[in-house]
Parts: structure tokens; sequence; C-alpha cells
């Protein structure tokens, strides 16, 4: 059983098959299902004569991508879900709206109380990155950002329809968009490689946190979505594997936290500001810290300035065995990582969410 908030934390619930990471423990997180590869979904002579290319698509590419998009799924009302579906490792908060509504404009109090939570969002946000790359790698499938058309779990409100809390997407690119959505025929539609997979709900999964932390998530999505798409451009190509890309990743994340700091413990906060979608109110450099904690604490080397190997082989899930090995071999290290990727690639493209999740 893995355990909440521990220093050697395991991966939140993405790949598991036992229990979510739901407060409420008695509820269940459905089975993985194996079924086919989805892209035998794709006809035979389609997948024949495509033809793949070392360079990266054109803008012109992902805009037709979008208007795909907006014409086959015009209905673009977001579907979510309560906490207690379980359909994913959505968490939500161990409190009463009661404990919650008290402190709703004390914002040290609130930020005191879902501490750990912070944390817990944002290292998911990490695990949820290197497992969207791993999906993508050397696929030559090079996907844009969709409309985020999914959420499992929900915030709450006060009586008077005041917001208490806010579900917030761990994931940064929570919803992708792919040259996948051109093989649909039929009533199913896939909007890309990850589409009916347990992966996509598990990408849609909520924290459920004040609103002032999602304001900020607001902020950083803002500001990292793009480049994160780059990294996952340069993964799905093959130029790059997923530990470089997740390196990457990292790094970006480590600059721009540490602006966001130093923005924050100044007195205009311009640059968060300007990267705001509420221009209202200022953040908190505590937030900010647990944020760099989450992000960083247990996924970076400082030493190596590279993802750390540590956290590698946790969200790889290697034996004892295998990670002594690693110490030993630094080439046989990387082919063994890299032979584990493609077990967890299968994993996520084949695991289907199935009968668990209500049909969309």
């Amino acid at each position: 059983m893995m355990r909440m908030f521990s220093t050697r934390r395991n991966p939140s619930a993405i790949m598991r098959k036992d229990l979510s990471l739901t407060s409420r423990p008695s509820l269940q997180i459905p089975l993985l299902k194996s079924a086919v590869n989805p892209q035998s979904t794709l006809k035979n002579k389609e997948l024949s004569e495509r033809k793949y290319t070392e360079t990266l698509p054109d803008s012109r590419f992902f805009s037709k991508l979008k208007l795909a998009e907006q014409d086959q799924f015009s209905h673009r009302k977001r579907k979510r879900f309560n906490y207690q579906k379980n359909f994913s490792a959505a968490l939500s908060l161990p409190y009463s709206r009661k404990e919650l509504d008290v402190n709703r404009d004390e914002e040290d109090t609130l930020l005191s109380m879902v501490k750990q939570y912070v944390i817990e969002h944002a290292n998911r946000r990490v695990d949820l990155f290197f497992y969207t790359l791993i999906a993508y790698y050397n696929t030559e499938i090079v996907p844009t950002n969709g409309y985020t058309d999914l959420q499992h779990g929900r915030g709450r409100n006060t009586n008077r329809g005041r917001s208490v809390t806010e579900a917030c997407h761990s994931s940064l690119i929570p919803s992708l968009l792919d040259s996948t959505i051109y093989q649909n025929k039929g009533r199913l539609k896939h909007k890309s490689l990850l589409s009916g997979t347990h992966f996509l709900d598990s990408l849609n999964a909520t924290v459920e946190l004040p609103p002032f932390v999602n304001d900020f998530d607001d902020i950083l999505e803002k500001t990292c979505r793009k480049k994160c798409l780059k990294i996952l451009h340069e993964v799905s190509l093959g130029r790059i594997n997923p530990m470089e890309g997740l390196t990457l990743f990292l790094k970006m994340m480590q600059d721009v936290l540490k602006k966001f700091k130093q923005e924050a413990e100044s007195e205009s906060q311009s640059v968060l500001l300007q990267n705001s979608l509420i221009r209202k109110k200022l953040i908190s450099p505590n937030l900010i810290d647990l944020v760099i904690d989450g992000t960083l604490l247990t996924t970076f080397s400082d030493c190596t300035q590279s993802a750390s190997d540590d956290y590698i082989q946790l969200l790889l899930r290697m034996t004892s065995e295998e990670k002594t090995f690693c110490e030993t071999d630094e080439k046989g290290k990387v082919k063994l990582y890299l032979a584990k990727i493609m077990e967890i690639q299968n994993e996520i493209l084949t695991s289907k969410n199935g009968e668990f999740v209500p049909r969309y």
C-alpha cells in the first residue's frame, strides 16, 4: 500500500492498480485493463503510408488540429465528476466545508492546513509530465494542447455560493491533441494518442485546494505550457529521451519558480500580475516555497543538475536489484531505463478507462 506524503514518496497513483490517494480510503481505484494498442485502430494502409519527418510541424499543422477539434468536438462543456466517484487518483481535502469556510479569508491559516496537499499537487505535476513524455516517446506523433473537457473532482462553495475550494488539475497539459483525431469514424472519437486510456483520467485528476492555489496554477500554466509542449515535441520525435526531457522540464521549473519567488518578495509583483489571469491578488512567497519543495526537492539533483536517479527509478518501478545494477554500470543503466520506459509506454497506451468511467 502506498502512503501519502512520505519523504520517499511513490508515484501518485498514476500507474497504480490498488487504492487511490484520495482522502476517502474506502474508495477503490479501478484495476487497469489491457486492450489493443491504440495505434492498431488506425488503418494499416494509413499507417504504412504515413511519412514521418525529423523536423517539427509548422504552425499551420497545429492550427488544422485545432480546427479539427472544433469541428468534431463542438460540445465544449467540461465533464466534472465528484471526488467520491473516484475514477482516478483525485485527492480531496479532509476538512469539512465549515472548517474551510471559517478560515476562508485567512490565507496563511488555510495554507498551513493544506501544506502537504500543495506539495503533493506540485509533485504530481512532475510525475504526470514524465509519464506523458514516456507515452509519446519516439512515436513521432507531435501533440499540442487541446480543450480541457474532463475534470475528476469538484471544488466546494459556501451556502451563499462563494468558492471555498477549487479542483486543481495537477498536470500542466491535461488535454492533448494530435493527428489521431484525423482517424475518427463513427461515434467513438479520439483527440489524441491518450484518448480512452486510464492515464488520460490521471492527467485530469485534481487536488482540492483553496482558490489562491489555483490562481498560482493559472500563472504557471500560462508561463510554462508552451515550453512543456516544446520538450514533449523533442521527446516524441526521439531527439531526446524522457530522462533528458524531464531534466529540461525541472530546470525550466526551477528558473520560473525562482523568478516568481523573487518577484513575490518584492512590493510590486509586476511579473506575476502580468502572467495572472485574475490580476487581483498578490501571490504569497510561502505558497511558492511549497511549490518549489514539491517540484524539486525529491526530483532534481543539485550535484548533477539533472533529474535525480532515485526519482527516475521510483517512477520506473525498478527493483532493488535493478537499482544496484545501475550503480555499477552507467551505460547499462541507460539501456535499462529505456527498456523500462517502453514497458510503461505500452502499459499507458493499452490500459483503458473501460467500464469504470461513464461513456462520453
